[in-house]
């Protein structure tokens, strides 16, 4: 079964029935620092938890009720290198053993009669992501027959088999550049970025120039040809009302602008 991020599996109570002090689950996740299974009595202060660490070890802790709170950690085994693991835990009347892939692993001693009060059961925290098999809860087998188990759950999750690629979801890092990518790139982008600022500012000076001599041109054709002092006056007084060049009118004026 595949278990994405964000669900919820629990048995809120557990058939009479099925209860017993021997309990087993298969896990295969790459996702550390979450609660793999918890358990309280509804008429009990007693509780179980077992979790993996941030370092990915196994981890667990057991409060009876009255005075005993029992912790241990296993260190052998790297729960979230994403292989499958079958857990199984018992208790009898003066004993507590816990194996993992089939070998002994976590022992407590002492008075574990409060163990078979434990009723309510949760698998996987919200941030768990991976897959889960071989689930049995004292004689049930939630994955088999959920509802004569009685589990509830929601979310996403998947039943049936669980591939490889499906439980592997952490996405491939995308390849950082190195340094001298980086340096490359950002050389060429600002020499880019100068060659287009230094071609807007040319073409902007030439077009300037280019309307400013315009403006000149037209200032200099347009301009009044002005009135010159002549000799004509003191010597032919009778023809001081003919113009100076035959053929173009008194007055008249060229304008090319």
């Amino acid at each position: 079964m595949f278990v994405p991020t964000g669900s919820f599996l629990q048995i809120p109570w557990q058939n009479p029935a099925h209860t017993d002090n021997c309990h087993q689950i298969a896990v295969q996740t790459s996702v550390t620092n979450i609660s793999l299974v918890k358990s309280k009595a509804l008429f009990a202060e007693s509780t179980f938890n077992m979790s993996i660490n941030p370092r990915g070890h196994l981890t667990l802790s057991v409060y009876d009720g009255f005075f005993f709170n029992h912790k241990n950690s296993e260190k052998r085994w790297n729960l979230s290198d994403n292989i499958m693991h079958d857990i199984a835990f018992c208790a009898s009347d003066s004993s507590f053993n816990l194996t993992i892939d089939g070998e002994p692993s976590i022992h407590f001693e002492g008075n574990w009669t409060f163990f078979q009060s434990f009723n309510v059961w949760t698998f996987m925290d919200k941030n768990f992501t991976g897959c889960v098999s071989r689930m049995r809860v004292g004689s049930s087998f939630p994955l088999k027959n959920p509802k004569a188990a009685r589990l509830k759950h929601s979310g996403r999750i998947r039943f049936g088999s669980c591939s490889m690629d499906v439980i592997d979801t952490r996405q491939p890092s995308a390849r950082t550049p190195d340094d001298e990518g980086i340096h490359i790139h950002a050389i060429a982008h600002a020499k880019h970025h100068i060659i287009s600022v230094t071609s807007i500012v040319g073409l902007a000076v030439a077009g300037f120039l280019a309307l400013l001599l315009s403006i000149l041109v037209c200032y200099m054709r347009s301009r009044p040809e002005g009135v010159y002092k002549t000799n004509e006056g003191e010597y032919s007084p009778s023809r001081s009302e003919e113009p100076l060049v035959n053929g173009v009118p008194a007055g008249g004026k060229e304008y090319f602008c």
